[in-house]
């Protein structure tokens, strides 16, 4: 992937260097679409400020548009605004709004189809349905944009960045907010996803559908309908993320469905309704992570298994793990878990008792979840000191045997 980020730059640089500038003073639909006309592949066309309305402007060859003080393109509200058709096509610096939305047409700020080793950084998106839209593309890179979308629900608004058949992007530090899907992926390979935060959207931050071999690092989710949502899915590397303030009834800082073979490491996941949900899939790795202050930090159901969980803060969570089965497949090793009381009278830093995290309470609202009404009261006071003296439900696999007594407190 590195090599093909350094081919993309050479190329780039190597194509552009030999070509000329053109400086788009009077900047009216009729001149910016009479340079993109009359562009030899490989030109640059530097846009002065100033606002125009346009749509379906098409490019067909390779040609670097840079905008000066954001000049914004307002859409007309009945197709995309700008689509690309070509490859090495650079867009930077301008602003795109107002490209229209529609219950039947994905309508972007900029569409991309079949193209390669383009570049769309730096600019504004304003109330677009989508905003940066690539078909069948590859070696793209996403890079330093605001999205700032004004969707209301999801059927009227699209995603920000929207990725379907491509292979091999970076979509990095941008700032997403107001779309249905911060970033949506889909039938994608090799994509590179970091330093991104995405936040205020409608379902969630980040979407992943059959998309593998991928990896998302050092993002923020925060405040989305739901923060993360990976579905089958195999091979994803989620690492150094954080997962913060997603809220709602159906409303998951990670969820898992029908994943395998992934690697969640060293991320922190704080107050959401539920921290880590997973249903299907399996032999996925939890290592290293803070799952702190959710009302469910865990919730795995009957069809997930072997999963591993290592190393784990797990604290100051309502529940700390709920599942629908008593049979499970699933392995803990040597959490921290600030419900365990245990001893450790070796002092070797691991309890001397094993720690049982499914609760009697939370297994049986996780059957009839109108009961999470008593959630604190004295009826599951009872429950809990019955389960905690003749262990009855909790499946054999999930339970702890060795659980840290102190947490590293240096990774909160």
């Amino acid at each position: 992937m590195r090599l093909a980020v350094l081919y993309i730059i050479f190329i780039t640089l190597s194509n552009f260097a030999f070509s000329k500038k053109v400086y788009l003073e009077d900047f009216s639909a009729d001149n910016f679409n009479k340079e993109i006309e009359l562009a030899n592949p490989h030109d640059t066309i530097v846009v002065k400020s100033g606002n125009i309305k346009a749509e379906s402007i098409i490019i067909r060859k390779p040609v670097c548009i840079i905008g000066e003080n954001y000049p914004s393109i307002s859409g007309k509200g009945k197709d995309h605004i700008l689509k690309i058709y070509a490859d090495s096509v650079v867009i930077q610096g301008m602003e795109f709004n107002n490209s229209g939305y529609s219950y039947v047409q994905d309508r972007a700020a900029i569409r991309l189809d079949s193209s390669s080793r383009c570049n769309i950084s730096n600019n504004r998106f304003v109330n677009t349905m989508f905003a940066v839209y690539a078909a069948r593309s590859k070696y793209l890179i996403i890079s330093s944009n605001i999205f700032e979308g004004k969707g209301k629900g999801e059927a009227a608004s699209g995603n920000a960045v929207h990725l379907w058949y491509c292979n091999d992007v970076i979509v990095r530090n941008n700032d997403i907010a107001g779309h249905r899907d911060g970033i949506y992926l889909e039938f994608t390979k090799g994509v590179k996803i970091s330093e991104n935060t995405s936040h205020k959207n409608i379902r969630y931050g980040l979407h992943f559908m059959f998309s593998h071999n991928a990896e998302y690092k050092k993002n923020i989710f925060l405040n989305n309908g739901s923060g993360v949502a990976v579905m089958y899915t195999s091979n994803v590397l989620m690492e150094d993320n954080i997962f913060q303030d997603n809220l709602g009834a159906a409303s998951y800082g990670l969820l898992l469905k029908d994943i395998k073979e992934s690697k969640i490491i060293n991320n922190k996941i704080l107050n959401n309704s539920t921290g880590i949900y997973i249903e299907g899939g399996g032999k996925n790795t939890f290592v290293n992570n803070i799952i702190n202050n959710n009302a469910w930090a865990i919730r795995i159901l009957a069809s997930s298994s072997e999963n591993s969980f290592k190393n784990n803060i797990i604290v100051a969570n309502s529940f700390d793990l709920s599942t629908n089965s008593t049979m499970n497949s699933n392995s803990f090793e040597s959490n921290y878990w600030d419900k365990y009381s245990g001893y450790d009278i070796n002092k070797d830093g691991f309890g001397d008792v094993p720690y049982y995290p499914v609760r009697l309470f939370a297994f049986i609202v996780e059957k009839n979840p109108p009961l999470i009404i008593l959630l604190n009261s004295f009826f599951m006071f009872i429950l809990d000191m019955a389960e905690n003296i003749i262990p009855s439900i909790t499946p054999p696999t999930m339970i702890d045997n060795a659980p840290l007594m102190k947490p590293i407190y240096d990774k909160i």
